[in-house]
């Protein structure tokens, strides 16, 4: 069975389009080991309403921990198994539940960042560490003009890689999405 989908713009992930489960708040707070956060889940129909089901919660206690689902019931709980089933991560394969709540977490906070970037009139890169972890960065506008996106990549391409970084991506808007600044480096055996 071919199920239609969407993908999630900041994850890549697909998701089935009549069935969206979206975070619908994001708390975080640092524990020194790293960022724990919890992050309520509900069912969304694919126009943006929602329709009166919460699911439950994710938490990841920050400290290197898989993700854990927290379900309101039983039923939220199976729910979400059968909707992680029918989702495709960026590798092809069925992600794992706990997958499928961090990536709506990161939509989540990925899209919070953008929409404070576009209030604010900054532009927002992301670069990946070798371990392909994202670490968030504002570009400040320099022309009058916004947005001038490729005027912002060219400014980002001047930057170069943070300390770390393999490379680094810029929000070009919801049209262009995530657009590749800087490309890994080449890496050979010696």
């Amino acid at each position: 069975m071919d199920i239609p989908r969407i993908r999630l713009p900041h994850t890549g992930m697909q998701v089935p389009r009549r069935f969206l489960i979206l975070a619908t708040s994001l708390d975080q707070v640092d524990v020194g080991t790293g960022i724990a956060w919890s992050a309520a889940l509900s069912v969304w129909s694919e126009d943006g309403r929602f329709q009166g089901m919460r699911l439950g919660t994710a938490v990841n206690n920050g400290r290197g921990a898989d993700t854990l689902f927290n379900p309101d019931s039983p039923k939220a709980a199976k729910a979400l198994k059968i909707y992680a089933a029918m989702c495709v991560d960026t590798d092809g394969t069925a992600p794992s539940v706990d997958q499928v709540c961090d990536h709506l977490a990161d939509e989540f906070e990925i899209a919070r960042e953008v929409e404070r970037a576009r209030r604010y009139r900054y532009y927002l890169l992301r670069a990946f560490n070798e371990w392909d972890i994202p670490v968030l960065m504002q570009l400040k506008a320099e022309s009058g003009l916004y947005p001038d996106f490729e005027a912002a990549h060219k400014a980002a391409e001047q930057l170069g890689l943070p300390e770390g970084g393999v490379r680094t991506e810029l929000w070009m808007g919801p049209a262009r999405e995530w657009a590749q600044v800087l490309p890994r480096p080449n890496v050979t055996d010696s």
